[in-house]
């Protein structure tokens, strides 16, 4: 949102408001980003103690979806697991732009891309 009002204030010839919010959006995307990475090692912890683990991407952006998704495989391969389940919940898009899902074939895609091999359910 704060990059969209950097652009109507840069397009309004107001540079010092455009940088300041684009400032701002940067910033929040640094803290999300942060939280995201904090939830990913969460996820490991739970699936280093557990059978199973869940990541849940309900309310995540793509990039901020598959960041999540190769920060989890990253510590899975790095160090191990005693998970032999690992649940990526994408949800079905009803909040997506004309509800169709964007995260879902993002992610069913990145294990292929990054030659991980896996079962669907």
């Amino acid at each position: 949102q704060y990059y969209r009002l950097a652009a109507r204030a840069c397009a309004a010839g107001m540079g010092i408001e455009a940088r300041s919010l684009r400032n701002k959006a940067i910033e929040l995307r640094d803290r999300a980003s942060d939280a995201y990475r904090a939830y990913a090692r969460q996820v490991y912890g739970n699936s280093r103690r557990h059978e199973s683990s869940a990541l849940d991407l309900h309310g995540m952006q793509v990039h901020e979806a598959l960041d999540m998704v190769h920060e989890l495989l990253d510590m899975h391969k790095r160090h191990g697991t005693r998970a032999r389940q690992l649940q990526i919940i994408t949800g079905q898009g009803h909040h997506s732009a004309g509800g169709v899902a964007k995260i879902k074939p993002a992610v069913r895609q990145y294990p292929k891309d990054n030659e991980w091999s896996y079962p669907e359910l």
